[in-house]
């Protein structure tokens, strides 16, 4: 799989060429984004060989689809690659949020189309956590995640303890 870079957050945000939009639905906004049409297609693709094929070409309609992030996460074979990739698939979702969120009021954990974005980077934050060498992404996804939802419904905080001088495992 290619190698393909973060989307920046905060003071180094950048406007993305996303074809992502966020649409109010019954349960609230929604991410929506023209590769979704691919993701059931890739799911349900047996040979490997056509699934990333169609996942190029999904990658190709919008790389910032975070339903493909997902998708690429779960098939990934390293922990440190599937922590990328659901990094990326958070972000890319943070993105078109932060874009919904500056006209419309948004929830982070109570609108629930915003939970995989949430989890997502929970998820990343963990992972990058088992390997010493990705300590500063490790932080830098828990502190997000509480930017997000400083309610902390997941657990962020507790994924940041283990940086605490003095913190012991067990």
């Amino acid at each position: 799989m290619r190698v393909r870079s973060w989307v920046a957050r905060g003071d180094n945000a950048v406007e993305i060429p996303s074809r992502t939009t966020v649409k109010l639905t019954a349960i609230g906004p929604t991410l929506v984004s023209p590769a979704d049409r691919f993701l059931p297609l890739i799911m349900n693709e047996i040979c490997a060989d056509t699934r990333q094929d169609i996942h190029d070409l999904a990658y190709e309609t919008d790389p910032y689809c975070p339903g493909i992030w997902l998708l690429a996460a779960e098939a990934a074979t390293s922990s440190s690659s599937k922590a990328i990739n659901l990094r990326q698939a958070a972000l890319s979702g943070t993105m078109a949020f932060r874009k919904y969120e500056k006209e419309h009021e948004l929830h982070w954990w109570g609108d629930v189309g915003t939970r995989s974005t949430l989890r997502a980077m929970y998820d990343a934050a963990r992972l990058f956590g088992l390997n010493d060498a990705y300590e500063d992404e490790a932080k830098d996804c828990a502190e997000h995640l509480l930017e997000l939802d400083p309610r902390d419904h997941l657990g962020g905080r507790l994924l940041l303890r283990r940086y605490q001088p003095g913190y012991r495992l067990g």
